[in-house]
């Protein structure tokens, strides 16, 4: 499946929408406790899936599932398995 996500160098991790995890059969792993940049907690889901960008392949990724229907993020848990390159001035991001 394409999807297309948000890059966030200040996320732990990927958040996903529930519906595209369960539309491609994501294993739910266990309910946990999210802490953002306000420091409240708040209970979300985690599952299992594979993430590959072009020809990079990420197993064992551990996605938080948000709302259906909301905006893909794409965190450092995935991130820092690549070469990313931001070029702000042409508005551009280079996986390599």
């Amino acid at each position: 499946m394409l999807l297309t996500a948000l890059v966030d160098t200040g996320a732990d991790a990927c958040i996903l929408p529930v519906d595209i995890l369960t539309e491609i059969g994501a294993v739910y792993l266990e309910t946990r406790q999210l802490y953002g940049i306000t420091g409240h907690a708040l209970s979300v889901n985690l599952y299992l899936l594979e993430v590959q960008i072009g020809p990079h392949r990420m197993p064992g990724i551990r996605a938080v599932a948000a709302k259906p229907g909301a905006e893909a993020i794409l965190g450092r848990d995935v991130l820092n398995q690549l070469i990313l390159t931001l070029d702000g001035i042409v508005g551009a991001t280079e996986v390599s």
